[in-house]
């Protein structure tokens, strides 16, 4: 279980590569930002039994999990090119290209070494990153688009989940 603080209200959801532009392209959403409760978030990434990551489930603290009943169909389907997907406090994600270069550049780091200029997985104890603002995790079957569910009340998101591998 990892935890993040959501200060600002609004949670971004979405590849930690996709800098801060527009939300909606004529492919799909590359990111998704919506009014959240503000407080401590609690997220889980649960495995399959081949070891790949299920899913992305991120609730607020408040809320018990096992009574989070979500929309039939999925809000939007998220876009991923760089492996990895994250929940953010909107307001902590980096806003500038130079910003969002250097943070994305960190989590690559930590994720992957480059061999021959192609990436090559690192197994390490830390396989998910947590920040003060957010939480990312890698190794879930890669590239793709993927389902992002909410969870609300009175139009105000308690939980969120991607969905990787049913």
């Amino acid at each position: 279980m990892y935890k993040f603080e959501l200060k600002s209200g609004l949670l971004r959801v979405s590849d930690p590569g996709y800098p801060m532009k527009k939300e909606k392209t004529a492919y799909g959403y590359l990111y998704k930002h919506m009014r959240a409760k503000p407080g401590v978030w609690k997220v889980s990434i649960p495995t399959t039994k081949q070891g790949l990551e299920r899913d992305l489930f991120a609730y607020h603290s408040s809320v018990n999990p096992k009574t989070i009943v979500f929309d039939s169909k999925p809000g939007v389907v998220l876009g991923v090119d760089s492996g990895q997907m994250g929940v953010y406090d909107a307001k902590g994600f980096p806003k500038t290209e130079e910003g969002h270069e250097f943070f994305y550049d960190h989590l690559l780091a930590l994720n992957f070494r480059f061999e021959k200029n192609k990436p090559v997985k690192v197994l390490q104890k830390a396989r998910y990153k947590t920040h003060k603002w957010g939480v990312v995790c890698a190794g879930f079957g890669g590239d793709g688009a993927y389902p992002l569910l909410v969870y609300r009340k009175k139009g105000v998101a308690l939980a969120v989940k991607v969905i990787f591998n049913s």
